[in-house]
């Protein structure tokens, strides 16, 4: 009896271990980029590029080959585009379609005008901080395109994972943003040292390594790792949209002392590229209008003047593209719950979208470098 009890558990085991091995095998096989998780099915990303050298990137990758393509083009003035996902992202994405920062750089570089872009998805104004104070230690900036989302003024701090190939980079400036990112930087960069200098050369490390290093030649579900944790947590958002209702329709209220926060980190960035002469263009992006929009009216309104006062105390020059793209020009981003409706996309729009945005741009840009 107990042998056949004993026998029965290694049976409902190994069972259990190949329904598991199945599952891994059929479900987790592709493999997801779930840093672009929220962009949907619908729209794809896109950075930009010149003669296939790149000019755009995702935060601070890639910074090395863009620095360099930017000073072997020697053009007289670099303009850096900042932005979210709206930069780098086209709905409904079509072969040969662009985004809007290589639009630019196709006509302005004709003009020995450069053009080099950097964006994160949902960007907070301490990200644009740090990209802008990153890219001009290294390149002679003359003008700055800021987009304002209210969107992101409800994200705090910088996304650390963006900025690993910075590794040591830390902000010159000594005021107290500048000490909390560098506080940020410097704890995702010791944390990650400590962690190894704790395992180097221990039992522990040796066997682990070991063990990964065989079950990455021998096990090929060991790669599928990453998919399986990227759709639990893609998994628990779905969740979450489906119990409490939320969906891209969803009001958004302004969290104050967040947007505090974001307000403060942009008149630091204005505050300096006004020391420096650096020139300023500030816009509040293309919203679709064709449903309610997701914010309450009267902060959404609160927020663009403020945006626009801000910008003038600072000598910036201020632009509303709100209503540039038309809605026909706006998709989908698919599902975020598990209902399987399709969500309206108020952030993404199609390529003839960022040609509006590149034609909206582009004057104004010409106009500030002549002045």
């Amino acid at each position: 009896m107990n042998n056949v009890l004993k026998y029965k558990g290694l049976f409902e085991l190994l069972v259990s271990f190949i329904l598991a091995l199945v599952l891994v095998l059929t479900l987790f096989h592709e493999t997801t980029n779930f840093e672009n998780m929220a962009l949907g099915v619908y729209t794809k990303t896109y950075f930009g590029k010149v003669n296939d050298t790149p000019i755009h990137s995702m935060g601070l990758r890639k910074m090395k080959e863009i620095i360099k393509g930017s000073n072997d083009r020697a053009l007289k003035d670099i303009v850096l585009v900042l932005g979210n996902s709206q930069t780098h992202s086209i709905n409904q994405m079509k072969k040969g379609d662009i985004t809007f920062p290589e639009l630019l750089a196709d006509s302005l570089n004709k003009k020995s005008i450069d053009i080099i872009a950097s964006s994160v998805p949902n960007a907070t104004m301490e990200d644009f901080y740090l990209l802008y104070k990153s890219w001009s230690s290294y390149l002679n900036i003359k003008m700055v395109i800021l987009p304002i989302f209210l969107d992101d003024t409800r994200e705090d701090g910088i996304q650390t994972v963006f900025y690993n190939e910075v590794k040591s980079f830390r902000i010159s400036d000594t005021n107290t943003l500048a000490r909390k990112i560098n506080g940020e930087l410097q704890k995702t960069e010791s944390t990650a040292t400590t962690d190894l200098a704790a395992l180097h050369q221990t039992f522990q490390e040796r066997t682990e390594n070991s063990l990964d290093l065989y079950l990455d030649k021998n096990f090929i579900p060991w790669h599928y790792r990453p998919n399986i944790r990227g759709q639990f947590f893609s998994d628990l958002y779905k969740l979450r949209n489906t119990v409490l209702g939320i969906d891209a329709k969803t009001k958004r209220g302004v969290i104050k002392d967040i947007y505090k926060e974001n307000i403060k980190a942009l008149n630091y960035l204005l505050d300096d590229c006004q020391s420096k002469k650096i020139k300023v263009l500030v816009y509040i992006p293309p919203l679709r209008n064709d449903y309610e929009i997701p914010y309450y009216r009267n902060e959404y309104i609160t927020f663009k003047r403020e945006i626009e006062a801000i910008s003038k105390k600072h000598d910036a020059e201020f632009m509303n593209v709100e209503d540039a793209v038309p809605n026909k020009y706006w998709g989908f981003k698919g599902t975020r719950t598990f209902r399987g409706l399709l969500d309206i996309d108020f952030m993404h729009f199609q390529y003839p979208g960022h040609i509006i945005m590149a034609d909206s741009l582009q004057s104004k840009i010409e106009k500030m470098i002549k002045q």
